[in-house]
């Protein structure tokens, strides 16, 4: 008798400690207090500064992205003249910019747009070096230097706030900027700015649980909706809501505590609102646009696991099988849109007017559908009908891919794939 109740005493204990394991351990996964922005800000007069980082008022976590133009193209130098004036002319291009950013080449006296909009978050940064008011040197994690134009993105530009142990918070303006260096956040970080907000967003694309970054902006729990009731002017802290609902040209915006308010009078509560980001890691992210957005239910709980520095990876190339729609296959490492050629790039696409943005690294497929949309199919199991924009319609530039080595790339114009398959 006394063994069998030995054994249940045991049996007991060891069911006890491994729930208090798991939970432990869940406890420990839903901390985010290593998913901070993080580094050494170095001053043109030799100062630096060590701690927490927030660009501008926005961007704050690993996940955040960091968005510029790309200067040059050199993507172009596997291709001939005659290719070069097939793509620009089938797309409608003239002498001059059309779409798409910044000039690249001139070619027998016609000005082509073959370069693109860079976006990547900021875990994928080692380092970065302003070079004047509007250019910077991007450092990547496997040493790779990328040479970026920042006109027109307030990436470049923006005040970047230190929060140093020892000094407090410092704001320093961009042109006493000369370089940022990232480095992995400690542990035991205490964030200067509050949580992340986690929460769903219910829309007409779908119902989307994440990471929110509201009006394009705010993000974290001090940071403030604005608005106007009938009665006052309000700033509340995003900790204090619980839910904000469209109401047309207005919202309605229930706190914590059940209070709830009409308001109206800015764009983070009217239709002038620059869209619900709900990041989900692993899968990229949406921006919902006002039309397309029913209502965000914040949760003090993280309902994802936010990535940390040390958690991304060296960039990989982009490797695949792309197949043709005379039944060609060709394997090897691939130049998307003549331009994407690492897996931490991004692909754009929207359904209605909610915009997606995909880490090539989560994507399995892309089937061309027709000229304006493109089945993508991602590693989780999702799929997406994407259209309007040139990742996915018949603007893309089409695809290089090495097949035979690293020299002399097969080109592939776009109306001729019919299935890309990722590694």
């Amino acid at each position: 008798m006394r063994n069998n109740i030995t054994r249940t005493k045991n049996f007991t204990f060891l069911v006890t400690f491994v729930f208090a394991c798991i939970l432990s351990t869940s406890l420990m996964a839903q901390d985010h207090s290593e998913a901070w922005l993080y580094g050494e800000v170095t001053t043109w007069d030799g100062d630096t500064y060590k701690g927490q980082l927030r660009w501008g008022k926005e961007e704050a976590l690993w996940t955040d992205m960091f968005n510029a133009s790309k200067i040059d193209n050199e993507n172009l130098d596997y291709l001939d003249n005659d290719i070069k004036k097939s793509i620009a002319q089938s797309r409608g291009w003239n002498n001059g910019n059309k779409w798409g950013g910044w000039v690249s080449r001139n070619i027998n006296n016609h000005t082509y747009d073959f370069t693109h909009q860079f976006s990547v978050q900021f875990g994928e940064i080692e380092e970065i070096k302003r070079k004047n008011s509007s250019k910077v040197y991007l450092k990547m994690r496997d040493g790779e230097t990328i040479k970026l134009n920042g006109n027109g993105y307030n990436d470049v530009g923006s005040k970047i706030r230190v929060y140093d142990p020892e000094i407090g918070k410092i704001e320093l303006d961009w042109s006493d900027v000369e370089n940022v260096r990232f480095l992995a956040t400690p542990k035991d970080l205490k964030s200067e700015i509050g949580d992340p907000l986690f929460g769903k967003v219910e829309s007409w694309t779908g119902t989307y649980e994440g990471y929110i970054i509201w009006d394009k902006d705010e993000r974290v729990g001090t940071d403030k909706l604005d608005g106007e009731t009938r009665d006052a002017d309000m700033s509340i802290e995003f900790a204090n809501i619980k839910s904000i609902k469209q109401r047309g040209n207005s919202s309605e915006v229930t706190l914590k505590s059940g209070r709830t308010y009409r308001m109206g009078g800015s764009n983070d509560v009217d239709n002038s609102n620059r869209g619900v980001v709900v990041v989900m890691p692993g899968k990229g992210r949406v921006v919902i646009d006002w039309d397309d957005f029913d209502k965000v239910t914040f949760t003090d709980k993280p309902v994802v696991a936010l990535k940390t520095y040390n958690s991304f990876a060296k960039p990989e190339k982009i490797y695949g099988t792309v197949t043709t729609e005379d039944g060609k296959s060709y394997k090897g490492d691939i130049i998307y849109d003549l331009d994407e050629k690492y897996t931490y790039e991004i692909l754009d696409g929207q359904i209605k007017d909610t915009e997606f943005e995909i880490p090539f690294r989560a994507i399995k497929s892309i089937q061309p559908r027709g000229g304006d949309e493109s089945m993508v199919v991602l590693k989780s199991g999702e799929k997406y009908e994407l259209e309007d924009s040139q990742d996915v319609n018949e603007k893309n530039t089409g695809i290089l891919v090495f097949d035979k080595g690293p020299e002399n790339p097969v080109y592939i114009f776009w109306e001729d794939v019919k299935q890309i398959e990722f590694k």
